[in-house]
C-alpha cells in the first residue's frame, strides 16, 4: 500500500475513532432551576455541573433533552448518559451510576401565618399536605401517607402553593431549590416560610447502561471529587440558591 494512502487510512481511522468517543449527555426537562429546557437547549445546575466536568476531564460530548421517561429508556439501550437520576432497586439492575451529583432536599413550605414546627413525620398528623402527582418523598414520608397519618392533595408546584396561601393545605413538599424558585416566579416570598429540617434527602446521579462504560464513570468520579471539595461546586450551586 502506497505511504500516502496509509497516511490517509491512519487519518481516516482516528477521526472516526474520535467521532465514536463523544458521548452524548442526556438531560430532562424536570424542575428548574436543577434541569430544564430554554429554546429547546437544557439549562440548570445540573447542566452546569455536568458540562463543566466534562470539560475538565477533555471527553467530546454531545447534550440532548428529553422526557424522563425516553431518556431513561435511551440509557437503558446504551444510547447515552442519563443526568440527575435517582438510584433505585429497579434501575440499579440495568445501570451503573456515579457518585452523588447533588443531594436534593426535599422541605415542607408553609404559610408563615400558620406557622408549625417539623422533627419527625408525627408533626404532620391530621394535617393536609400539598404534594406533586406521582413523586415520592422518601420512605419515612410515604410510609406515613399510607397510614392515612395526614391528608395529601396534589397539583403542580404553583397551584400547591396558593393551596398554602388560601389555608387549604398547610404545608407544601418539595425540592428547595424549585420551591423556592416559584416562590420568586409567583412573588409570594412575603407569604411563605421553608422549615429547616429536610422531609428527606436525595441523591441524584449520572448514569450509563449497566457494563459499558465503568471507566469513564470511574473518571468522572474522581473529577466530581475534586470538584466538590475545591470550593467550585458551591459557587455554581450559590447561583441557583
Amino acid at each position: 500500500m502506497p505511504r500516502f494512502i496509509k497516511m490517509l487510512f491512519a487519518v481516516l481511522i482516528s477521526f472516526s475513532s474520535t467521532l465514536q468517543a463523544a458521548e452524548t449527555l442526556i438531560f430532562y426537562a424536570g424542575a428548574p432551576p436543577l434541569s430544564y429546557a430554554e429554546d429547546n437547549q437544557p439549562k440548570g445546575l445540573y447542566f452546569d455541573i455536568v458540562t463543566t466536568l466534562f470539560d475538565e476531564m477533555e471527553v467530546e460530548y454531545n447534550v440532548i433533552i428529553l422526557p424522563f421517561k425516553r431518556a431513561l429508556l435511551h440509557t437503558y439501550e446504551g444510547k447515552g448518559i442519563v443526568i440527575g437520576i435517582y438510584k433505585t432497586e429497579e434501575r440499579a439492575l440495568r445501570l451503573d451510576y456515579s457518585d452523588s451529583l447533588h443531594d436534593s432536599k426535599a422541605v415542607l413550605f408553609i404559610n408563615k401565618a400558620r406557622p408549625f414546627s417539623f422533627l419527625s413525620m408525627s408533626d404532620l398528623k391530621g394535617k393536609t399536605i400539598a404534594v406533586k402527582l406521582g413523586w415520592s418523598y422518601g420512605a419515612a414520608f410515604d410510609q406515613a401517607k399510607q397510614r392515612s397519618e395526614f391528608q395529601t392533595v396534589h397539583g403542580d408546584a404553583q397551584r400547591n402553593f396558593r393551596l398554602v396561601i388560601e389555608g387549604r393545605a398547610d404545608a407544601f413538599v418539595d425540592d428547595r431549590l424549585p420551591g423556592i424558585t416559584t416562590i420568586k416566579e409567583m412573588g409570594i416570598a412575603g407569604q411563605i416560610d421553608t422549615l429547616p429540617r429536610p422531609v428527606n434527602i436525595g441523591k441524584l446521579y449520572i448514569a450509563v447502561k449497566k457494563g459499558t462504560n465503568s471507566q469513564l464513570i470511574q473518571h468522572f468520579n474522581y473529577h466530581l471529587q475534586q470538584f466538590k471539595t475545591d470550593g467550585r461546586y458551591q459557587a455554581i450551586l450559590a447561583k441557583y440558591q
